[in-house]
């Protein structure tokens, strides 16, 4: 199995992201100053571990029949000024509100959470914090 994206640079510091199998785009811009016009890499980066950790989080609760249409995740990252690599992340994870879950439930979640494959992507000197909101 494979995953193929396309990635055209238009100019301007602005890329166009190209999914080849559903043909949906993605804008970027490295340049974003101070009036963001669209995602920056790391932007896209943060995007996808919160995106990942969602997807997880939505397989196990077919598994624990559990209903978490709503809930959220904030990703921060921290960035060496120097390098400009991300240096660690903060997630918070926040559940519906109304959800009733057993501790065991919980932390089942937890443990899916953790196993997001772009987490399991990432240099492991990063530190990537997850906290629950229930």
């Amino acid at each position: 199995m494979f995953l193929k994206n396309t990635v055209v640079y238009d100019g301007n510091f602005k890329c166009t992201a190209i999914n080849d199998a559903s043909g949906q785009k993605l804008t970027t811009n490295a340049n974003n100053g101070e009036k963001p016009t669209d995602f920056s890499p790391m932007d896209i980066l943060c995007s996808a571990l919160g995106t990942c950790t969602l997807s997880v989080l939505a397989f196990a609760s077919v598994r624990e029949n559990l209903a978490l249409d709503g809930m959220k995740a904030e990703v921060k990252c921290s960035i060496d000024e120097k390098t400009h690599k991300p240096v660690g992340f903060d997630i918070t994870v926040t559940m519906p509100k109304g959800l009733e879950i057993t501790d065991v439930q919980k932390k089942k979640l937890e443990k899916y959470a953790n196993s997001c494959p772009v987490k399991a992507s990432l240099n492991p000197e990063l530190k990537i914090n997850t906290v629950f909101v229930y």
